[in-house]
């Protein structure tokens, strides 16, 4: 959204609302990746690790819809501009890695190359959601601090699961 500040100036700004909005897409293509690395892995550790994680982040999605269900539409906006920026290229893709290229090495046998994959996307949503922390109300910034510690698991599982080359 952009809008005239006070002294003329356009300054883009955007809600709590609409970051809460980017943070469930995260976690939708978080899901979506760890449903397809399910079907691609090989070995039954790695399918029960990304269905599992899969669950996770449908866990968060729902955590996400109830605090921006509790929204005011126009609770909060933001106006670091530096920070909008950041924060819409990591969902935009300019941060956020493709994983097309992790899903054709998984497919030609490279576990490793989905798990790195997700370990990168987990530490991506990690910086996201300390940005996010800021913009929601005071009551719902523990939340994203659990799901902080929760992405954190993630990568610990994540990491167990690299196996040597």
């Amino acid at each position: 959204m952009v809008k005239q500040g006070r002294g003329g100036e356009y300054v883009s700004s955007f809600s709590a609302n609409e970051i809460i909005q980017l943070a469930l897409q995260i976690e939708r293509e978080g899901e979506a990746f760890y449903r397809e690395a399910e079907r691609l892995a090989k070995k039954p550790a790695a399918k029960e690790l990304f269905a599992n994680l899969a669950v996770a982040e449908l866990s968060h999605a729902e955590t996400f819809r109830r605090i921006a269900a509790e929204l005011e539409v126009s609770s909060h906006v933001y106006e670091d501009e530096e920070a909008e920026r950041y924060l819409r290229a990591l969902v935009a893709g300019r941060v956020f890695t493709d994983p097309r290229v992790a899903f054709d090495r998984a497919a030609q046998g490279d576990h490793n190359a989905l798990i790195s994959h997700a370990i990168g996307f987990e530490k991506e949503t990690i910086l996201y959601f300390y940005a996010l922390k800021d913009t929601v109300r005071p009551e719902d910034q523990e939340m994203v601090e659990r799901l902080i510690a929760e992405e954190k698991e993630h990568i610990k599982r994540l990491a167990a699961s690299l196996q040597v080359k």
